[in-house]
């Protein structure tokens, strides 16, 4: 058994195959915009449907958090002491301590002086 395979006509390509291999790939490439155009939108719209469902989420969880008595940072519940003059030092466990230094000011005798 022998298989006999139907090569091409030896002739050069005339205008019309030309033509149609242009149009070809033509709509091939159209087709490829079309199919990538629809996925950049599908994926655009599950972002934005998924943003939405975790900031409701989000919005859930801070309305039973508000509930249970827990404030999120800089909201009106937070403890006022803390508010009013900025302080300065290291909190620790919670606790607040000042570390307050004496100003120095070293001064030089007049005659020990150098010119600039």
């Amino acid at each position: 058994m022998q298989i006999k395979l139907l090569a091409p006509s030896s002739s050069p390509p005339n205008l019309l195959r030309k033509a149609a291999a242009f149009l070809v790939t033509l709509a091939l490439a159209a087709v490829a915009l079309i199919f990538s155009a629809v996925a950049l939108t599908l994926l655009l719209i599950s972002i934005v449907i998924g943003g939405v469902y975790l900031g409701w989420k989000l919005r859930a969880m801070h309305k039973q958090m508000q509930a249970q008595g827990f404030a999120p940072p800089g909201s009106a519940m937070q403890d006022e002491s803390l508010r009013g003059e900025g302080f300065t030092g290291e909190i620790i466990e919670g606790e607040v301590v000042r570390v307050s230094e004496p100003a120095i000011s070293i001064e030089t005798p007049t005659s020990q002086r150098r010119p600039h």
